[in-house]
Formats: structure tokens, sequence, C-alpha cells
């Protein structure tokens, strides 16, 4: 077998040479919408996109393939979860600028341009690299690491819902906005618990978000701005969606014993998924994480 790298060390020149084992997750075909150039018109399109993670379930990326509906779904059962792959020869996506890419590695892979050689043999090596391969992506960041966040950017991220604010407000859209509020166990600079206030946009969401309070969840696709941002609406297939756009204004005051709706920036994101997981910051979870591995918490919409 050709020798493995560590997904850590995907990079645009290691991805020539060098050759990377990784399991797909939480893989989805959907459509989006876009303003064609020449014509001014909305056109429809497809992707199939999918969690490539590697030995280390807090190093991981996206890979993606767009084409059309047809051939987004074919990707979809070939690249299926839970399969373990070669990936060589990488191809990346020269469009999508690293602010808005949320993963871990910064970088998302073209799968129809890269090569992918499925292990599914039944020799040692591959029963090996099978077994120790994590079963799912774990976010690495904390709530401190996004509070200390100085540009826009994008991220993911583990935390518990500790409160969701009674006061509610309604979009443009008309949709009923509520917040809510994410800790964990990592402290801001002033030494007290860090904590971020998170926009919810539907009243669906918020209910169910305040039937979870408590509860530890991976957040993904959490944006941070540090300008006002304009709601976006954002389309998304899985039951697993909770939360959309965000909109950071203020920066978290020097000292203070709560969190208060007043006091906190904004942030909002997009939940693809809820899972229960650990991370490098998070403590009480790692010691849930030993005994329990990763299983899931999962959002019916």
């Amino acid at each position: 077998m050709t020798h493995i790298q560590n997904l850590k060390a995907l990079t645009k020149s290691s991805a020539r040479i060098a050759t990377f084992a990784v399991r797909l997750c939480d893989g989805a075909v959907e459509n989006y919408t876009y303003t064609h150039q020449q014509t001014g018109q909305q056109t429809t399109a497809h992707k199939f996109e999918v969690f490539l993670v590697g030995s280390n379930p807090q190093e991981y990326c996206k890979g993606y393939v767009k084409a059309s509906e047809e051939e987004c779904k074919k990707a979809a059962a070939k690249f299926s979860n839970g399969t373990v792959w070669a990936l060589s020869k990488v191809a990346f996506d020269s469009f999508t600028q690293t602010q808005y890419i949320s993963t871990p590695i910064l970088l998302r892979v073209d799968l129809s341009k890269s090569t992918m050689t499925i292990q599914d043999g039944s020799t040692e090596e591959n029963k090996a690299l099978r077994a120790s391969m994590p079963s799912s992506r774990v976010p690495p960041t904390s709530v401190a690491d996004v509070t200390r966040i100085k540009t826009s950017c994008c991220t993911d991220l583990i935390a518990v819902i500790k409160e969701v604010h009674p006061q509610t407000r309604k979009s443009k859209a008309d949709e009923l906005i509520s917040d809510i509020v994410l800790v964990d166990t990592t402290m801001g600079s002033s030494g007290k618990l860090a904590a971020i206030d998170v926009s919810v946009f539907g009243a669906s969401k918020i209910q169910q978000l305040t039937a979870a309070i408590g509860t530890p969840m991976a957040f993904f696709n959490l944006a941070k701005s540090l300008k006002l941002l304009t709601t976006v609406k954002t389309k998304s297939q899985l039951r697993q969606n909770a939360l959309r756009q965000l909109s950071c204004a203020r920066k978290l005051p020097t000292s203070r014993q709560q969190p208060t709706q007043k006091n906190l920036p904004k942030y909002g994101s997009q939940i693809n998924r809820g899972t229960l997981a650990d991370h490098r910051h998070c403590l009480a979870l790692r010691s849930w994480i030993t005994q329990q591995r990763l299983h899931k918490l999962l959002f019916q919409m």
C-alpha cells in the first residue's frame, strides 16, 4: 500500500505528490441559486458536498462535485458515508476564499478532478486502515477561540446552549428571530466564562433549540463578521439544519459576571448537523466522548 499521509499535511504543494486517507461522512446533494452574469436571471445549480475526515477527527475538510442533479446523485452514491478512500493528485476549489471556509483545513477538494481510490479490500492493511479512521468529524474550535477572532471568517464549533433569550424580533422577511447563548468550559481574556450570542431565524428552530438547552452540539459554518451583515437566505436539504445567518457588531466587554443580550457580540450560523462530540478545550465533553465515541443529535425539521 502507498504510504499514507495525515490529512493535516494536505497543502497545495503536497497535494501533487502525497496520498491521504480519508473517511467520508455527512454527504448531501443540494441545490442553490445564483444570478447569471450574462442574462441577469436567477439560475438553479446543483452540488454534492461531503466531509473528508483524516486519521484525527479534528482534521477535516470538504469535498464537492458541481454538476447536473443526476451527476451529483451519482457522486453521492459513489462517495457514500462511512467509506474510506485514498486521496491523491488532489485538485482544489480555486474560487472560494478561505474566509468562507469553516473547516480546520482551509481547502475544498474537487472530487471530480482528484484521484479517489476506495480502500474496501480484504487485506490486513485495508482492514487496519478502516479500523483506525474516525467515524465523524470533531470541530477543534472553542467558544473562547471564536471571541478572539479579529477578522471576518467562518468556523466550526462545539458548544452548549446555555440560554435562549425570551425577547424576539422579526426580520424583513417576517421571520421570527431570537438569540441563544453558547458556552463551553473555556475562559475569556477577562477570566470569565467565554460566551457568544447567536441569532436564530425561524419559530420552529427557536422551539427546537429551546428544548435543547444544556445540550452539547456541533455548529458548522458559523460565520463571524466585523461588519453588520445583511441576512442571507440559505436553503438546506438536511433535517439537522437549525440555524442560519449571523451578524457581529460589538466586541466582548472586558469584565462581566453573566453574558447578556446587550453586551455580547452577535453571531449566527447554519447548523448542518448536531453532534455530541469532544474538542481539545472542552474537558467535560472529552470524558463523555472517551466512553461513548461519536453519537449524533439529529434535528427533525
